[in-house]
């Protein structure tokens, strides 16, 4: 087989797989959405840490939007993200006791979520045309 053959198989096998991914995070996002729009108000705002859906949903997209760019570095939060807490992603982790910061943001309402959700659901695409699905280097240093 030639160099130029197996370039081509390659080629043809990349876009296979970023074909399959846009509808993985399409599916995913919007099985996602339905939840958000059918949660009961008194479990969207549950009082329980970590069990609130709304902190469920907000996680989700924080990391689906993050791990859509090439690296951490390109991350750029969401316009309504509230960056002044201690786990911005909405899940509390341990209180750090030294920091002034409450440990998670202020409740995001389901309109905040869902517009979230459409500019995550509407990045899928272009930003998995961009990522270099052959690095070895995921772009994250925990990775």
């Amino acid at each position: 087989m030639t160099k130029h053959v197996e370039d081509e198989g390659r080629s043809a096998g990349v876009e296979s797989l970023r074909c399959v991914l846009k509808g993985q995070y399409h599916g995913a996002l919007a099985m996602l959405r339905q939840g958000i729009e059918q949660c009961p108000e008194a479990l969207w705002f549950r009082a329980r840490p970590a069990d609130a859906v709304w902190q469920i949903a907000y996680h989700t997209l924080y990391f689906a939007h993050l791990y859509l760019q090439p690296s951490g570095a390109d991350f750029r939060p969401w316009e309504g993200h509230q960056a002044d807490v201690q786990n911005p992603d909405g899940i509390a982790g341990p209180p750090h006791p030294e920091s002034p910061l409450p440990v998670i943001p202020e409740p995001y309402t389901r309109e905040q979520v869902l517009s979230y959700w459409r500019f995550c659901d509407g990045m899928v695409d272009d930003a998995l045309e961009r990522l270099d699905l052959l690095s070895p280097e995921s772009g994250f240093h925990w990775y």
